[in-house]
């Protein structure tokens, strides 16, 4: 064999080697490219997922509480009044807000964590036991024929109702809040 054939085959096994290699080199980069675009593009739905979700979130939130504020509106409003002589359409107000706020309640406890929907548990328990306070309120304001205000006949009554109310709320609020961060 003469030398140049010799220097031919070395020249050409190199330049083989060199394109073998040289390939290698650039599919093992594109594949990590390829893996660090993958694993960005994951990272990237995640987030947006999780801002889809808390968005979700806190419109629930905020329609649950803004059913809870109507109705509690609506029962401040009837505890500031005199006896109302129309009770039953007034009461059949406060329980169709009322139904509101347990329907919302609903979509809240689906979309959850849990200690938020244990404090609106809690905010709709006490807004049915306001509910429930003013009727009998009203059942004895009936019975002794006053004409004052109910939150003036029964004062304490109310004041326990708003306290409670607010308290809830706020409960509610702060777990929202630390749900929503």
């Amino acid at each position: 064999m003469s030398d140049t054939i010799a220097v031919a085959l070395v020249t050409a096994l190199s330049t083989l080697f060199g394109v073998w290699f040289t390939g290698r080199v650039a599919l093992r980069t594109t594949a990590r490219q390829v893996e660090a675009q993958e694993r960005q593009k994951r990272r990237d739905h995640e987030e947006q997922r999780k801002a889809r979700k808390r968005e979700m979130r806190r419109e629930v939130y905020v329609q649950f509480l803004n059913a809870a504020e109507a109705l509690e509106s609506a029962l401040i409003q009837t505890w500031d009044q005199p006896l109302p002589q129309d009770c039953e359409s007034v009461f059949k107000d406060h329980r169709a807000r009322l139904m509101r706020l347990r329907e919302t309640f609903h979509v809240l406890d689906m979309e959850g964590p849990c200690s938020v929907t244990e404090a609106a548990r809690d905010v709709r328990i006490a807004a049915q036991r306001q509910v429930d306070q003013l009727e009998a309120v009203v059942r004895d304001a009936r019975d002794q024929g006053t004409t004052k205000s109910l939150g003036i006949f029964a004062s304490d009554v109310w004041m326990e109702c708003l306290k409670t109310s607010e308290d809830m709320r706020n409960e509610l609020l702060k777990r929202a809040r630390s749900a929503l961060n």
